[in-house]
């Protein structure tokens, strides 16, 4: 293989390739703050639109460690979180005691308050236990995530919000105008060394 083909493969290579992940875990365990207008963290601020974020500091949640409710006129209510940053993918886990069935839901958005996908679970009553709710989208500006119980309230435990950017399989429309114009210098190279042995 000559060289000049050689490099043109390899730089199209690199150029195509997908960005690595970066994803941060918010874990709440810390978390000594309660019953506040917002929690803030590094690249996500996080809201219950109405009213205050509830941390568990009195106990735990299913899984054993703190996590963090929404309260709004004397309700539980849903959860935001408002990154900072460019996100593709947001992942958190959701649960509770077990007292009643919970409808759990994760809605992504972009910057225009478009709905870009979302995610839900039935927790049945009677199970005490987090389920993890994940979607992955590109221009996630902020999520709602929380339960919806037999009373109409949001009262679940939050968990392990995982958010960032992470590589798929599926490249960027400039990576594919990379890669297609790195195909096209390949064949140049190749019809030019073709011309040169004739």
């Amino acid at each position: 293989m000559s060289r000049g083909l050689f490099v043109a493969l390899a730089a199209s290579a690199i150029l195509a390739a997908p960005a690595a992940a970066t994803i941060t875990t918010i874990d709440f365990n810390g978390e000594t703050q309660n019953n506040v207008a917002s929690l803030i963290y590094p690249g996500v601020t996080i809201t219950s639109p109405g009213g205050t974020v509830f941390t568990s500091t009195f106990g735990t949640g299913p899984n054993g460690t703190r996590g963090v409710l929404g309260r709004a006129g004397g309700a539980f209510a849903p959860l935001r979180a408002d990154f900072t940053g460019p996100v593709n993918f947001v992942s958190v886990d959701i649960g509770d005691l077990g007292g009643d069935a919970d409808n759990l839901f994760l809605r992504a958005f972009n910057a225009s308050n478009v709905l870009l996908g979302s995610a839900a679970q039935l927790l049945p009553g009677g199970v005490a236990e987090m389920r993890t709710l994940s979607l992955a989208v590109g221009g996630i500006a902020y999520i709602e995530f929380g339960g919806v119980g037999l009373n109409g309230e949001s009262n679940v435990y939050s968990d392990n919000l995982s958010f960032g950017t992470r590589g798929g399989a599926v490249p960027e429309p400039a990576s594919w105008a990379m890669l297609i114009a790195g195909f096209g210098l390949v064949g140049a190279l190749q019809r030019r060394s073709a011309a040169a042995l004739a």
